[in-house]
């Protein structure tokens, strides 16, 4: 399902470029002002380039937004890793000892812990 929308999508988008480049060849002189050359350009060169440009900064302003959210999750996945070593080493050290030794685990009565009715 997810190839077919992608194809959906693509081949219609593609075809609009393509008759939008075919359609817009005629040159438009770029002169970039500080320097002192002009340079003739394809019109639908101009207009991807500047598209080009937008999406690049776009995708910089998205990547730099996201920078807190990637710091925090590294952080909390530092002190997950730092909890879960401290849990292993509690469970080591939890292990109940053999019957056989000298330090038995004591069984209580489970009823013990309960407040006698009145």
């Amino acid at each position: 399902m997810r190839h077919l929308l992608f194809w959906i999508i693509t081949v219609p988008l593609v075809v609009v470029l393509v008759d939008f480049s075919v359609m817009n060849t005629q040159d438009i002189a770029l002169n970039l002002w500080p320097l002192p050359w002009e340079t003739p350009v394809p019109a639908y060169a101009l207009i991807f380039g500047a598209g080009l440009i937008g999406f690049l900064g776009g995708v910089f302003v998205m990547w730099r937004h996201g920078s807190t959210g990637r710091r925090r999750h590294r952080e909390l996945n530092r002190q997950l890793n730092v909890q879960a070593g401290e849990l292993e080493s509690l469970r080591r050290q939890a292990q109940p000892t053999p019957v056989g030794s000298s330090r038995a685990m004591v069984k209580t009565d489970p009823n013990a812990l309960v407040p006698p009715a009145i």
